[in-house]
């Protein structure tokens, strides 16, 4: 019954995007047989740029070209050499066998890889969705690209390995898992993955179904709409995720200046995606009405192919950026050792104030004390009850309280008094604040002054 309730709520954003999906599944059809239709002003018409050997060929009447099987667009359309340059390569050979397979086939091999050597660590696996989920994605069109040049069955344009709309998710998960410290994977974050399911089972049953199927899904000879729509439902899917994601990273408490680093760029490649991807098929529709295939679409193929690399080097040489260590459940340390070294930490907490300095890290208060990271980790959670950045804030967060009703400081901001105390981050320090005490920093100071001294 609650399995039934969770699939029930229609306010969750996966099912939204899934019915979203279908819409401009509908809608692409109407779109792209209205521009067939009407294909604009006389005065001939060629091939759509595509590296056709026929594309400079003027025919007096539409219909499709002889050496690709693309329709033909008018010659007196809208012109665009930026975007011909870019769809019309001279040197494919370049961009497909001489460094985005050799990069896939990497990405495919240490993706799959790291996927099952953490298979344990939640963050870890949806990092890993995200980034695989981007490479098979454009694996799927490189092999199509192959299908291209080699006119093998088009039916390896469905080949269901198109996961695009997983990457916003995973990624959005991600962070929130990897923040929260949470290892729990729920049944209402499974349905984040629908619409990637949706496109998954479409693909499927038009790879394996009959070739009728694929005729009345493919539109000009090579792409076909759910592709067409799955890439503009992962525009949206995307700018939504990537707000969830920034409101996630506003309300946590993880505040390590060398991850808040990596978390921008993860963002910063997100954002460059969708709006590679956006300018593509805006360039496609105002130039070439979608009839040139996007499979030339190789700004975004490089954009992951880059993103690709630069994460197989963080994987390699810098594991702990996308790798957090989840909460210790079990003790390994002797429950005196435990006691003494939260002694320990107590003391130094309270007489160094190492929480002041911003750039605090696990690490570093281990070294403090004299003690391994990993002892200090378990010390915090079976000791305390508590993590390692909640740990910190709570300290922050009462030296900000002491600040606040102090009257020589009282010329100072309420973020520039909680600088003082180890924070550099202004919405966190508000959230977090509002979390402990109950209320605003400002509300807390009019509570204390009408309190009698």
């Amino acid at each position: 019954m609650n399995r039934i309730s969770v699939f029930c709520d229609m306010n969750h954003p996966g099912i939204y995007i899934s019915l979203l999906f279908f819409a401009i599944l509908s809608g692409s059809v109407l779109l792209v047989r209205d521009l067939k239709n009407n294909p604009g002003q006389t005065g001939g018409y060629v091939c759509p740029p595509c590296g056709c050997l026929l594309h400079d060929e003027i025919l007096d009447a539409p219909g499709c070209c002889r050496g690709c099987g693309m329709p033909l667009i008018s010659v007196k359309r809208r012109n665009s050499k930026m975007f011909e340059a870019v769809f019309e390569s001279s040197e494919p050979t370049l961009y497909h066998h001489k460094f985005f397979y050799p990069v896939n086939f990497l990405a495919l091999f240490i993706g799959f890889f790291a996927l099952y050597r953490f298979r344990k660590e939640l963050p870890m696996v949806l990092f890993f969705v995200f980034s695989l989920s981007l490479v098979l994605y454009s694996f799927r069109n490189q092999i199509y690209g192959t299908e291209y040049s080699m006119h093998a069955s088009r039916k390896w344009g469905f080949f269901p390995i198109s996961f695009l709309l997983a990457t916003g998710p995973a990624l959005f998960l991600y962070f929130s898992k990897t923040l929260n410290q949470d290892t729990r994977f729920s049944k209402k974050d499974s349905l984040h993955f629908m619409p990637a399911a949706v496109v998954f089972l479409l693909n499927a049953a038009c790879f394996f179904g009959l070739e009728s199927w694929r005729e009345l899904a493919i539109y000009n000879n090579y792409d076909h709409f759910p592709g067409l729509s799955e890439q503009l439902t992962f525009i949206v899917s995307g700018i939504f995720y990537s707000f969830l994601i920034g409101k996630t990273i506003r309300d946590s408490e993880y505040l390590e200046p060398r991850s808040q680093q990596w978390q921008l760029q993860l963002r910063l490649f997100l954002v460059a995606l969708i709006l590679s991807l956006a300018a593509m098929i805006i360039g496609n529709f105002f130039y070439f009405d979608l009839m040139s295939t996007w499979l030339d679409y190789h700004p975004v193929w490089l954009l992951i192919a880059v993103f690709t690399l630069w994460s197989t080097y963080v994987l390699v040489f810098k594991k702990d950026l996308i790798f957090q260590k989840s909460i210790v459940k079990e003790n390994r340390l002797p429950e005196d050792k435990i006691i003494a070294w939260k002694i320990a930490l107590e003391t130094i907490m309270q007489t160094q104030k190492p929480y002041l300095d911003p750039d605090l890290t696990l690490q570093t208060l281990a070294q403090i004390i004299g003690i391994k990271e990993k002892d200090l980790s378990e010390v915090l959670n079976i000791g305390l009850s508590k993590g390692f950045h909640d740990y910190v804030n709570y300290y922050r967060i009462e030296a900000v309280k002491n600040l606040l009703l102090m009257p020589e400081k009282q010329h100072l901001t309420n973020f520039a008094m909680a600088q003082e105390a180890g924070f550099n981050s202004k919405s966190a320090f508000f959230g977090l604040f509002k979390k402990y005490v109950g209320v605003t920093p400002g509300e807390f100071k009019r509570i204390k002054s009408l309190r009698p001294q």
